[in-house]
């Protein structure tokens, strides 16, 4: 994803956000969302144990975003611009396998077992991804394309199975 997509995508980011965090009750505070912004070289940084005053409203979630993108030419280290959520001026994936959401991929039930641990998913916005990005399993989460905030949440809702 491109630091444009953030103004231009703002609908998708906070239906992603939402998909990602909001239950019925509460918030996912298990989980961590990255975006990878390749072309300014940072990495937004949501993390659901530390969220606190992030609403689920399509308004307050772009206000956030509108501070992300205000900071974004100044990060070239980590800033605070809310509680649980950071800029970063890094974009390297760390070593811990994962996979990659592919439209073609071996569909996730064959592969769900075999997760052990915290997994790692990786969804590309453009279905593509940088060359420095490290090979990992493809898996198909959904037997038709999704958008990826529909796929965040069926997503959740396997894992779900699997692990409550």
């Amino acid at each position: 994803m491109g630091s444009q997509d953030l103004s231009s995508r703002r609908p998708l980011l906070t239906r992603i956000i939402s998909s990602s965090f909001y239950l019925s009750h509460g918030i996912r505070r298990d989980v961590t969302l990255e975006f990878y912004l390749w072309d300014a070289k940072r990495r937004i940084v949501f993390q659901g144990g530390s969220l606190k005053h992030v609403h689920v409203d399509e308004a307050s979630l772009i206000g956030i975003i509108r501070k992300i993108e205000a900071r974004i030419p100044v990060a070239s280290r980590k800033i605070k611009i809310h509680d649980g959520i950071t800029l970063e001026g890094s974009v390297e994936f760390g070593d811990e396998p994962g996979f990659i959401i592919d439209e073609h991929g071996t569909p996730l039930e064959l592969v769900i077992s075999k997760i052990t641990g915290s997994p790692v998913f990786i969804i590309p916005l453009h279905n593509t991804l940088p060359n420095d990005v490290r090979e990992n399993q493809r898996v198909k989460v959904t037997s038709k394309p999704k958008q990826p905030d529909v796929v965040i949440a069926i997503l959740n809702m396997k894992l779900d199975r699997l692990y409550l």
